[in-house]
C-alpha cells in the first residue's frame, strides 16, 4: 500500500482539571516519569473526521454523581473500585468524587469535585491519517480572554489573585470540610507546576495527559460553618465573596451551587494567605484508560501503594518528600524506612489494587461539538508537613479521581486544508471559518494543499475490488491496492 500524507502542524487543546494529586506511584497505564503519556491510538480515521483544523481542544468537567458516601455505598455512579488480594471489592470509587488517605483517613470519602472547570492544551502535531495528536501546554497569552490564567496549562503564569504563586490554575478551589474534625477542614488551590504534555486521538476522543501539581492547601478551619473555601454566593448576576479577603466584593461562581453547602467557589474569592500552611507536589496524569496502582508489602508495612521514606514507628517523613519503593533508596539515616503513613487506601487496610475506569468521547470529535468524556487518575500525595492536615488526610497514601465532562475541538484555522493519499484516492477536507467540507477524487492528477504549501500526486484508477459489497468494501485486489468505498462502489486504489 502506498500512503503519503500531507497534514498542517496545527495546535489543538486538551483538558483537565483535578484535585490533590499524586507523586510517584507503580500505575499501569501511566507514563514513566520524563515521558509522554499516550492515549490509544487508531489505524485510520474516518476521511471526514479531522481535527487538525482546529488550533485547541478544552475539556469542562461536569456535575459529579457520588451517590451517598462511604466506601459500601453503591447509589451514585460507579467509576472504580479498589479490592483486596481475593479480588473481593472493598470501595466502590464514585464519579466525580476525590479519594485519598489510606486505612487512617479521617476525613469522610469522597470529596466532590467542583464542576464547569475548563482548561486547554494545545497540538503541536496532527496526524490527518490515524488522528493521532500530540499535546502540549497553552499560556495565558495562547488562551486569551478574560481570566486566561484559569484554563491555560502552562507553568510560570502570572496569577494576580495569588501573588507569589505562579503557574496556571486547575479548576475552582476545593473545599474539604471535615466534619469529624472541624479545625482541620481545608481549602485547596490547584495550580500547574510543569508544562503539560500529553496525546490524543480525534477518532474516539481519546486521551492521555501529564500535568504536574502543586497543591496550595490552606489550613482555614470552621470559618463561616463549615465552608473552608470563601463562597461566592448572593442574587444571580449580583454575587460577592462571603468571606476571605475580598469579603462583600463582585465575584462569579466558577461551579454549582447544588454542589453542597461549600459552594459556589471562586478564585475571585481566594482564602486568606495568612491560612497558608505549604505546596503539595504532585506528579498528576489523567486518561481515558483504566489507570490502576497496585499495592506492595515492606518491610516496614504491608499494603503500600505510596512508598516514601520515613521513620520506622512514627509518621515522620523526610523533607522534602523522598518517594521510594524499598528501603534502599532512603539513604537519610533518619528515615530509613520505605513506607505510607497508614497501609492500604481510603479507609480500607488490607487494600491490593485500585482502578478507576475513564473513557473517551467513542466518536470522532472533529465536528466542533462537544462530547461527553470521563478522564480518571490513580497517583500519590506526599505528606504536607503539617501534623494536624497529615492526621486528618493519612498522608503520605494514594489518591484517585474520575472527571465527568465533555471535550470538544475549538479555534478552527482560518482556510485549514489537510490532503490524504492512498494508493489512487485522494481526501482532501478544508476548514473555512470552522465550516469542514470533504471531497474524494479519483481522477488522473489532484493537487492538495496544506497551509499555504502545494503538493500534487500522479493517481492510477484500478478497477472495482471481487468479492467485495459496498459500503463494507472488504475484498480482493492485486498486487499492494487497497479496497476502498468510492461514491456507491468499492474500488482498487493504489499500484498493482
Amino acid at each position: 500500500m502506498k500512503r503519503t500524507r500531507r497534514t498542517a502542524i496545527l495546535p489543538i487543546a486538551l483538558l483537565v482539571w483535578t484535585g490533590v494529586a499524586g507523586a510517584k506511584v507503580h500505575v499501569r497505564a501511566h507514563a514513566a516519569k520524563g515521558s509522554r503519556p499516550s492515549a490509544t491510538t487508531s489505524a485510520a480515521v474516518a476521511a471526514d473526521c479531522n481535527c487538525c483544523c482546529f488550533s485547541q481542544l478544552a475539556f469542562t468537567t461536569g456535575l459529579p454523581d457520588i451517590g451517598a458516601t462511604g466506601c459500601s455505598d453503591a447509589s451514585g455512579t460507579i467509576s472504580g473500585t479498589v479490592v483486596d488480594d481475593g479480588g473481593a471489592t472493598l470501595c466502590n470509587l464514585k464519579l466525580g468524587g476525590l479519594y485519598f488517605g489510606g486505612a487512617g483517613v479521617g476525613v469522610p470519602l469522597p470529596l466532590v469535585i467542583p464542576d464547569q472547570g475548563s482548561s486547554i492544551t494545545k497540538i503541536t502535531s496532527c496526524d490527518a491519517v490515524t488522528g493521532d495528536f500530540i499535546l502540549a501546554a497553552t499560556t495565558d497569552t495562547d488562551v486569551g480572554g478574560s481570566n486566561p490564567n484559569r484554563s491555560c496549562t502552562a507553568a510560570g503564569v502570572n496569577n494576580p489573585e495569588y501573588p507569589g504563586k505562579p503557574g496556571c490554575l486547575f479548576g475552582a478551589p476545593i473545599p474539604i470540610p471535615n466534619t469529624n474534625s472541624p479545625a482541620t477542614s481545608t481549602c485547596v488551590v490547584n495550580r500547574v507546576s510543569v508544562d503539560a504534555s500529553g496525546t490524543g486521538n480525534c477518532g474516539d476522543g481519546s486521551s492521555a495527559i501529564n500535568v504536574p501539581l502543586l497543591s496550595d492547601i490552606y489550613l482555614t478551619g470552621p470559618t463561616d460553618g463549615l465552608v473552608p473555601c470563601p463562597r461566592c454566593a448572593g442574587p444571580s448576576g449580583s454575587e460577592t465573596c462571603q468571606a476571605g479577603p475580598n469579603a462583600g466584593q463582585p465575584c462569579t461562581p466558577a461551579d454549582s451551587a447544588s454542589l453542597g453547602s461549600a459552594f459556589p467557589t471562586s478564585h475571585d474569592c481566594p482564602p486568606a494567605s495568612a491560612a497558608f500552611i505549604g505546596s503539595l507536589p504532585i506528579a498528576f496524569a489523567l486518561s481515558s484508560g483504566a489507570p490502576s496502582a497496585t499495592s506492595t508489602d515492606l518491610s516496614a508495612q504491608p499494603f503500600v501503594f505510596c512508598g516514601f521514606c520515613g521513620q520506622q514507628f512514627t509518621p515522620s517523613f523526610e523533607t522534602p518528600p523522598h518517594p521510594c519503593t524499598a528501603d534502599s533508596q532512603c539513604t537519610n539515616g533518619t528515615f530509613p524506612r520505605c513506607r505510607q503513613r497508614n497501609s492500604g487506601a481510603f479507609g480500607q487496610g488490607p487494600a491490593r489494587t485500585i482502578t478507576e475506569n475513564g473513557s473517551p468521547a467513542g466518536v470522532c470529535i472533529g465536528d466542533g461539538a462537544t462530547h461527553a468524556a470521563r478522564l480518571v487518575s490513580v497517583f500519590c500525595i506526599p505528606a504536607s508537613g503539617n501534623g494536624t492536615v497529615d492526621s486528618a488526610a493519612d498522608l503520605p497514601g494514594p489518591g484517585a479521581v474520575a472527571l465527568p465532562g465533555e471535550s470538544q475541538v475549538i479555534a478552527p484555522i482560518p482556510s485549514c486544508t489537510t490532503s490524504t493519499t492512498i494508493g489512487g484516492g485522494t481526501t482532501t477536507s478544508t476548514s473555512i471559518g470552522g465550516g469542514t467540507t470533504t471531497s474524494t477524487s479519483l481522477a488522473s492528477s489532484t493537487t492538495s494543499t496544506a497551509v499555504a504549501t502545494t503538493t500534487s500526486t500522479s493517481l492510477l484508477p484500478l478497477p472495482t475490488c471481487a468479492s467485495a459489497t459496498f459500503p463494507a468494501c472488504v475484498g480482493q485486489c492485486a498486487g499492494t491496492a487497497l479496497c476502498l468505498p468510492v461514491g456507491s462502489a468499492c474500488v482498487c486504489q493504489g499500484l498493482p
